[in-house]
């Protein structure tokens, strides 16, 4: 019976300590469930905190609404998590966590308005109030109270652990008492050790469920267990951490060492820490923590190990960055927008909250005169009060608002301010605000109304005026415009006023009329520009304007040019075709000239040759009036040639020295002939100052001459013709020529002058039936003195005779200018040739029979050896395999033509360094460019078809000449033919 209460004793203490530890155990899961929840809690809200501040910056750099819809779908989590924290922490932390979640509700209105500015196209004011002092001492309170959060409730629960475990050594010494068999003690150790077993893979299965990285050591800080997350974060596997010290797995050289330092003081201390460090994966990624560290202590109080948490913020990091960043630029645009920008910010009743130094300057009260007060204070009165009701309501309904508004200053003076208002919605701390933004347009405002005062004195101007008119400011807005511009550019006035031309402008022409406007800014005139506008009826409309900035406004005019650019194409159009038309007419001139004096060749060069035999009296007639009508119809052709080249804008003077007295005897010789055939007298008088040389084109004046003097024989029956030559020499050094051509012919009346120097036009019809002619030669004479600057003059009677006279400014030439090649060329022309007679060999690139007889029947005479080749190809085998002195080349023959034959001897003669010889082109080609391709291709001269006797020997004495000054000089360039 005895051990019966024994018994009972023994069993009640063994219900006793299976109660004592049920409890103590179910408290101690509690705890560590608390504290898992807790920790998961605390680190849910820096995670959601750090996006809601990267989604706020993001949004205020980008402007992207995709960081708005982020931060709106966050942020009732962010409140949520800290109600689930302040719910299942423990006491000591619900203060903090009130002022965390206090500081929260004040970061999200501020976070708000950022949103807000953005939306009104602010993106720096946002940035600005996101980089505020304001903001980063919410934000520190904030971090400083969440850390405070999580030291006070790890330390309230090691507390709560703490008295449990007292709890339960007091119950072990109760039951101690009642069980001092050691068995009794052993069982109750056994039990101990298995319960801390337990309670530690209930915390694993917990810590394994946690998205932070967790990580337990030991107390030399060797890692004894982490969870998935900190693997998956690091990059190693569970054996390469697992008895690792931390520090050797995931610590970089750039890892902040005073912040590691001051970790592992508070380790050595056993206290607990937090900090941010930066670790270095095993792939080697940089990344960012905030770590928190508590001490783990055993039943006795012994310092066991370490638990850290990590929350990886290498986005906050980043984005923090970015935010000093943005804020180290803001900060440098900080004074000057000060300066520009009136800030004030009121509550919803209106009442001031806030004014900046600008808003105090402006508006002449202090920031204390104001604060409190509602904008009456400041309200002008020219406004109706519907003005601000319409502005109420738009802020009310929760929209920005902008307009001009007059306020008056506290000095009585009125100020103008470009407004623009943005509502802030209320937050569960505050209610709901209004932010204005103001920029000082008084003196603007004062311009525009000296200009529409002005514009008003014009008005009538503008209202009349056909063209279009336009007054702008200096951005290219219209102020003011002509009634005209609804017809011009097909808009009315109203529509127009406040706007840029250049909204209507050909999306092909905005590129060149900014161009033009950018001109216009910098030099302050924009003269005959046109760029086309896109009319409302689907019409393009060329507009010419012309504009001059004065002051601080753009005057322009402008006018509807559409018609007349179409006109211009269609002139430009016609007038491509003209000269398609002459193009075509040259080429057909120069094939049909080709065509008539190689025939024209024939006929001269034989009757010339015949001419030379001996002939009865009758033959002698007949063998004159073929010479003199071939003679004629080459002057005639030639008057046409000259004629169409003249109409053709291709008429080029070739100004050289030349002998005037020598050119003028030369025709005056030919001429007086003709006048002594007809018993006409011929006289020619040089007067003082008419010897030596003068620049001008030689040939040309001799042309006029020899028209002059020949209508003067033509149109006299009887009496004498006088020609005179006079120089008068000018003050400047310059001087003028006077020919001089008196007749006693058949004359003319005035009537008759009006129309003498048109082209194919004679006195009268009966003219060219008594007289002959083409009417060309007046013509070309008047045209020449022209283009040679000179004066041609005419005075005549009918029945008494007429005097025409040609002055011409040409220049005296010093003698001792001259090279000796020029003073040869400037004298009077040879006339036998100067060929050695024991040497004469000419070689004849010729196609045609009868100007191969016609050339050889004029060198007969004259005992040349000639040797003829039928082309080009033939020509250069022939003068490769024998010594010619010199060779005529015609220009179109078969096989090879006569200027790549030419080209081919001259490339022969430098390849292989041969002595240059002297080739002439005796071509029917007789045109300006057919003469520059006989020289380019290395001719020394060019003798035209049809060929006389006294010009083929003139012409193969001067390319001797030619040639051998072409030798010394290296000259690629030939003389022409005079």
């Amino acid at each position: 019976m005895k051990s019966i209460p024994r018994l009972l004793t023994v069993t009640f203490a063994i219900l006793l300590l299976a109660a004592a530890s049920a409890w103590q155990f179910a408290s101690y899961r509690d705890i560590n469930m608390r504290q898992i929840l807790f920790t998961e809690a605390t680190g849910e809200i820096n995670r959601l905190d750090e996006v809601l501040t990267m989604s706020a910056l993001m949004h205020a750099t980008t402007a992207d609404p995709k960081w708005a819809k982020r931060y709106e779908d966050n942020t009732p989590r962010l409140e949520a998590a800290i109600v689930k924290a302040t719910s299942i922490g423990p006491l000591g932390v619900k203060e903090s966590l009130g002022e965390v979640d206090l500081a929260n509700t004040k970061l999200i209105d501020l976070e708000r308005l950022s949103f807000a500015l953005v939306a009104d196209g602010k993106k720096e004011d946002a940035l600005k109030i996101l980089s505020s002092q304001d903001y980063a001492n919410l934000k520190a309170t904030y971090n400083q109270e969440i850390n405070k959060a999580l030291q006070s409730g790890s330390s309230d629960i090691q507390a709560a652990k703490g008295r449990i475990q007292t709890g339960f050594l007091i119950t072990i010494i109760l039951v101690s008492i009642a069980f001092i068999l050691i068995f009794e003690l052993w069982r109750q150790d056994r039990e101990t050790t298995q319960k801390e077993k337990i309670r530690y893979r209930e915390f694993a299965r917990f810590a394994e469920l946690a998205r932070n990285p967790v990580v337990r050591t030991n107390r030399k800080r060797e890692i004894i267990w982490v969870n998935d997350a900190y693997l998956k974060l690091s990059g190693y596997s569970r054996d390469e951490v697992i008895g690792k010290n931390p520090r050797q797995l995931t610590f970089c050289p750039t890892t902040d060492q005073q912040e590691i330092q001051r970790l592992t003081e508070a380790m050595n201390r056993g206290e607990a820490a937090s900090g941010t460090l930066l670790n270095q994966a095993k792939t080697g990624r940089m990344y960012w923590i905030n770590v928190d560290i508590q001490p783990l202590f055993d039943d006795q109080g012994q310092l066991e190990g370490f638990q850290a948490i990590e929350t990886e913020v290498t986005d906050l990091v980043e984005a923090q960055r970015r935010a000093d960043d943005a804020l180290a630029n803001l900060n440098a645009y900080q004074s000057a927008l000060d300066e520009h920008s009136i800030i004030s910010v009121a509550d919803q009743f209106g009442h001031i909250e806030f004014v900046n130094d600008r808003y105090c300057e402006i508006s002449g009260y202090s920031r204390e005169e104001l604060i409190g007060q509602s904008y009456q204070a400041v309200q002008s009165g020219k406004h109706d009060p519907s003005y601000f009701k319409s502005m109420r309501d738009t802020i009310n309904a929760g929209h920005s608002w902008r307009g001009e508004v007059c306020n008056r200053a506290k000095d009585g003076s009125y100020f103008w301010v470009d407004a623009t208002v943005v509502p802030l919605p209320a937050t569960r701390t505050q209610g709901a605000r209004f932010v204005s933004v103001l920029y000082d347009i008084t003196e603007r405002k004062r311009t525009e109304t000296e200009l529409k005062d002005a514009l008003n004195l014009s008005s009538t101007f503008f209202d009349v005026s056909s063209e279009l008119l336009c007054i702008a400011d200096n951005k290219g807005q219209m102020i003011r415009m002509s009634k005209s511009a609804e017809q011009i550019i097909g808009y009315p006035e109203h529509e127009l006023i406040g706007r840029s031309t250049t909204e209507f402008i050909h999306p092909d022409d905005q590129e060149q009329i900014a161009i033009a406007m950018q001109e216009l800014l910098k030099t302050g005139n924009l003269m005959d520009y046109v760029a086309r506008y896109m009319h409302p009826n689907g019409a393009i409309r060329s507009v010419e304007w012309r504009a001059k900035i004065v002051g601080d406004f753009i005057y322009a005019t402008a006018r509807d040019v559409t018609q007349r650019l179409a006109t211009e194409a269609e002139l430009l159009s016609a007038r491509e075709q003209a000269e398609a038309a002459n193009r075509a007419k040259s080429s057909f001139l120069a094939n049909m000239s080709h065509e008539i004096r190689t025939p024209l060749n024939g006929v001269i060069g034989v009757v010339g040759a015949l001419s030379r035999t001996e002939l009865t009296q009758t033959q002698r007639e007949m063998v004159d009036l073929i010479q003199s009508s071939g003679e004629t119809l080459e002057v005639l052709l030639s008057d046409i040639l000259d004629v169409s080249k003249i109409e053709a804008g291709k008429f080029t003077l070739q100004p050289e020295p030349f002998n005037l007295r020598e050119t003028i005897q030369a025709t005056a010789q030919v001429m007086g002939v003709r006048a002594e055939e007809k018993g006409l007298g011929f006289h020619v008088r040089f007067g003082p100052g008419t010897e030596g040389l003068f620049e001008g084109d030689g040939v040309r004046v001799k042309q006029i001459v020899s028209n002059l003097a020949s209508n003067a024989v033509k149109f006299t029956q009887k009496g004498q013709i006088d020609v005179s030559i006079t120089t008068a020499d000018k003050a400047d050094g310059s001087c003028e020529v006077v020919i001089s051509v008196k007749d006693t012919g058949i004359g003319f009346d005035e009537q008759t002058k009006q129309r003498l120097f048109a082209r194919f036009e004679q006195a009268d019809a009966s003219i060219t039936k008594n007289f002959g002619g083409t009417g060309l030669g007046l013509s070309i004479c008047r045209t020449l003195t022209d283009m040679m600057g000179g004066q041609f003059l005419v005075t005549s009677e009918a029945g008494i005779g007429s005097l025409f006279s040609v002055i011409l400014p040409l220049p005296r030439v010093n003698p001792e200018a001259l090279t000796p090649a020029t003073q040869t060329g400037a004298g009077a022309a040879p006339t036998a040739l100067s060929l050695d007679a024991a040497s004469r060999s000419i070689l004849l690139a010729e196609d045609h029979p009868v100007n191969q007889r016609v050339i050889a029947m004029i060198l007969e005479p004259h005992g040349i050896a000639l040797t003829i080749a039928q082309n080009g190809q033939e020509a250069v085998e022939m003068w490769q395999n024998a010594h010619f002195d010199l060779v005529l080349m015609d220009m179109q023959m078969p096989v090879m033509d006569g200027l790549s034959a030419t080209k081919q001897i001259r490339e022969i003669e430098r390849s292989k360094g041969l002595q240059r010889t002297p080739i002439a082109m005796v071509s029917a080609n007789a045109m300006k460019e057919h003469i520059t391709q006989s020289f380019w291709a290395g001719c020394d001269f060019h003798i035209a078809k049809p060929v006389t006797p006294e010009a083929l020997l003139k012409g193969i004495d001067a390319t001797l000449e030619a040639c051998e000054a072409n030798e010394h000089t290296g000259s690629g360039k030939a003389k022409t033919k005079a």
